[in-house]
């Protein structure tokens, strides 16, 4: 029997290539291998995506503030990225609030970000908001 389960437990160490899986709860971005990078397409794809762009595109109830384009946020009069301050970044000040105007919103189901990945926004805004 114990053979059996060191030869399952050999299965999936080499089927997820040696890397560990990361299942957050509640339906979150699943990131297999790899962590999030400070990157606007690490973010869309492994934060957004799952916790944003429900709502934050164009023809959805947000479409005011996209997130899935760069040059909008970069561009946008809400000051949604302050290139180089996280701290003065209306993104980051949305995520990071309690109140009823919090992102993503109580009442959405969605869960929120969490504190690494808020950092990571942080990150990617203090390094320069890069592709």
């Amino acid at each position: 029997m114990k053979f059996y389960i060191s030869l399952f437990l050999i299965f999936i160490l080499f089927s997820c290539g040696g890397q560990h899986a990361n299942y957050p709860l509640g339906g979150d971005s699943v990131i297999v291998g790899s962590q999030v990078v400070a990157s606007f397409s690490s973010i869309k794809a492994n934060i957004f995506q799952n916790k944003c762009l429900k709502c934050h595109v164009k023809g959805e109830e947000a479409e005011d503030v996209p997130l899935d384009n760069l040059s909008l946020i970069l561009r946008s009069s809400r000051e949604l990225v302050v290139v180089g301050k996280p701290e003065e970044s209306g993104l980051v000040a949305a995520l990071k609030r309690t109140d009823s105007k919090q992102m993503p919103p109580p009442d959405s189901g969605i869960t929120r970000l969490t504190q690494s990945e808020i950092s990571v926004v942080e990150q990617w805004i203090r390094e320069g908001a890069v592709p």
